[in-house]
């Protein structure tokens, strides 16, 4: 695992890091996944929310070797770059990967959905929760 710039080494399988996380969170690995299956239609490579400052992109299934998963908001650009792609980071630091420039793209764009859709549901939130607050005081005030 590499986190700015410093690269450390889990002793535990990859799935079971990512549930840590994830649990940590009030949910698990699984539950994120089947959430953002059903929600967004996707059948595979399908983006991990672990919270609002990690929202992991895969570049491959997890089960190939060469594998990565990408923090949507760590990521300030990508370039094509032969038949791979460059990701370059809000660090300075790029990485090129063994995946079609396309592919790096549309990845981006299911992070991108998956925002918008947390957004709208945290806004909507706030309007519930006030909604809620002044229905509380008009009705104490009977």
């Amino acid at each position: 695992i590499v986190v700015d710039r410093q690269e450390s080494t889990i002793e535990q399988g990859f799935i079971q890091y990512l549930n840590e996380l994830c649990i940590h969170n009030l949910s698990t690995y699984q539950g994120r996944i089947d959430a953002v299956r059903t929600l967004f239609h996707i059948s595979h490579n399908v983006p991990l929310f672990v919270n609002q400052n990690i929202l992991l992109i895969p570049t491959k299934s997890i089960r190939e070797m060469d594998m990565y998963y990408i923090n949507y908001h760590r990521v300030i650009g990508i370039q094509q770059k032969q038949k791979n792609s460059l990701f370059i980071f809000d660090d300075a630091t790029t990485l090129e990967i063994k995946c079609s420039y396309m592919k790096m793209r549309n990845q981006m764009k299911k992070g991108e959905r998956l925002l918008d859709h947390l957004n709208k549901w945290t806004i909507l939130r706030k309007c519930l929760q006030c909604m809620v607050i002044i229905r509380f005081f008009t009705s104490n005030q009977v």
